[in-house]
Formats: structure tokens, sequence, C-alpha cells
């Protein structure tokens, strides 16, 4: 359980000081944003597939969740 606590802090560590930007070459980027909801966006982890909802409101900025299917196992990008 450590391990994974740990592991979605290191992720979620790794999304903020990265973020889901255009700035980095497409093939360089690890988190790709596919999804824009207005108050928020939806990414994933290229390695792990594991999709995020990252805040854009102005009061909880850079907020990230995983999300998570009905029996709480992250949800997994099915895309490219």
């Amino acid at each position: 359980m450590k391990k994974v606590i740990l592991s979605l802090i290191l992720t979620v560590m790794l999304i903020v000081l990265t973020g889901c930007t255009d700035v980095v070459a497409e093939e360089e980027k690890r988190f790709i944003k596919i999804s824009d909801e207005g108050a928020f966006y939806i990414c994933y982890d290229k390695k792990t597939k594991v999709e995020y909802a990252v805040s854009n409101g102005y009061y909880n900025y850079g907020t990230i969740t995983v999300l998570v299917d009905a029996e709480g196992k992250p949800l997994l990008y099915e895309g490219d």
C-alpha cells in the first residue's frame, strides 16, 4: 500500500512539474491532454495510461485527481 501511495504522489508531482501543456514536443511529453471541460481538463500518463482530472479553476487551480472506474481502479486511457 505504501508503494501505491508513493507512486501516486510521484505521479502527481510529475504532472504538476511537467503539466499537460504544449510547450514540450509531442513525442517528449509524458502527460497528454485529451479533453478540456472548462473548469478542468483531462490528461493521461503515456507510460501507465492512467487518466487524471486537473483543475483550471481560480480557487483550486492545479488540483489533480486520479479518475477511477466503478470498482475504484484507476481509469485507463483506451486511445492510441
